[in-house]
């Protein structure tokens, strides 16, 4: 089809109504927390390379554990350059010296 002047084809007309925008739907964090719970150790669940399996079983709990402990001790929110690697580096040292004595 030829538009009024002749110049080509006619436009489509583009809908321009959109949907009523709905809310979106929130897991229960209960229901979701209860799930992921096991007895089973990380490096055991988690599928993948020998290095990510390693790093499951060595560093992974610690890890998170050391940055929950930064994140609530720190004393304001911005620290210093460095002082959260120093503060999870001292963390790790203090929970790798703990391992080694209960182990003995």
């Amino acid at each position: 089809m030829d538009s009024e002047n002749g110049d080509g084809p006619t436009p489509k007309k583009l809908k321009t109504e959109s949907p009523t925008p709905q809310p979106i739907p929130q897991l229960n964090t209960q229901q979701t927390a209860s799930i992921a719970k096991t007895n089973r150790a990380v490096h055991e669940i988690v599928d993948g390379s020998d290095f990510r399996k390693f790093l499951n079983k060595h560093f992974t709990e610690e890890l998170i554990s050391g940055l929950k402990h930064v994140w609530d001790t720190r004393e304001k929110d911005d620290l210093e350059e460095g002082e959260a690697l120093q503060r999870l580096g001292q963390r790790l040292i203090e929970r790798g010296k703990q391992k080694m004595e209960n182990k003995n």
